[in-house]
């Protein structure tokens, strides 16, 4: 617990003063016109705007109160009430494109509501053309959200997920020749978790599994129990060089010294700012701005991806 604090702090600290920025990114991005820009949920839908803004700032104050919810208006049930985990299909694949022997999964940071899932979903299927499976964590608000994002950094939360979309992974690494997961920010942790009962299980088909990690804040996400290196999944980390959730995990000042031990290729935007997952991280993707930790010319296998290809 010490250990998760201090290296909280080491992220702070290096970021100061810079939070907003960090999170919200150059004040370009917030009049930015794209389509799935997350600041767009202002000026697209008023209505959207409004349930997000409450759904964030409000705890679910009923909880999962089974006998109020039926007197409660639509509109104010996923205000008032926690929200539970869901699992649900996006396309924006064109007809002629078919990826039969694939699967594509995206699963969702904090403060992330079904509108907004939705939204990361359909970007990251129309950006590689292919039909996503969004396991979606919902949000309970930001107190609450960053409460467990802190306790999944201890190991404490995020199985309970973990284990309600596993069977959908199972399953498809079962009957897939690729089944790619797409996480962002707590669902990196989420992603981490995931990978370990995969491990743990000693699940035969892990080494189809592709893992890209956008803001990766785990403390650990490791592929180096597996003996066999032909049987290995594949991990690329993609971080903006100011952001302070990054900076929890694999962008840690610190890294080494922390014992943070996060595998496979990382990709940094140098001076890039903001956490946003559309309009901070893929916008700038599909751009060619993120470059190897290294230095070295070594392209992401997920940008040769894009638009359908394999």
């Amino acid at each position: 617990m010490l250990a998760v604090i201090r290296n909280t702090l080491d992220a702070i600290f290096n970021t100061r003063p810079n939070y907003i920025k960090s999170i919200f990114g150059e004040p370009d991005s917030w009049a930015d016109t794209d389509k799935f820009s997350e600041f767009n949920l202002a000026s697209a839908d008023l209505l959207k705007f409004v349930k997000y803004s409450s759904e964030v700032a409000l705890p679910p104050f009923l909880g999962d109160n089974h006998f109020l919810k039926p007197f409660i208006p639509s509109f104010l049930q996923s205000i008032l009430f926690m929200e539970h985990a869901s699992i649900f299909d996006v396309s924006m694949v064109d007809k002629n494109t078919k990826v039969e022997d694939e699967k594509w999964f995206f699963i969702n940071g904090i403060v992330t509501n079904e509108d907004l899932a939705t939204s990361n979903g359909k970007y990251i299927s129309l950006l590689f053309q292919r039909p996503i499976t969004i396991l979606h964590n919902p949000t309970n608000g930001i107190g609450l959200d960053i409460m467990q994002s802190a306790m999944g950094k201890f190991g404490h939360t995020n199985v309970e997920f973990a284990k309600f979309v596993l069977p959908q992974i199972r399953k498809a690494l079962s009957e897939k020749e690729k089944v790619v997961i797409i996480s962002h920010s707590q669902g990196t942790l989420i992603t981490s978790t995931i990978l370990d009962m995969l491990i743990q299980e000693r699940n035969p088909n892990i080494g189809k599994l592709e893992i890209y990690a956008f803001a990766n804040c785990a403390e650990e996400m490791s592929h180096k129990p597996i003996a066999d290196e032909k049987n290995k999944p594949w991990i690329e980390s993609f971080s903006n060089e100011h952001d302070v959730v990054a900076k929890l995990g694999v962008l840690h000042p610190y890294r080494e010294e922390r014992g943070i031990k996060i595998d496979g290729e990382h990709f940094i935007k140098k001076d890039g700012w903001g956490h946003f997952l559309n309009i901070h991280y893929l916008k700038g993707f599909i751009k060619g701005e993120y470059t190897h930790d290294s230095g070295e010319k070594i392209t992401s296998k997920l940008f040769t991806y894009l638009n359908g290809k394999k």
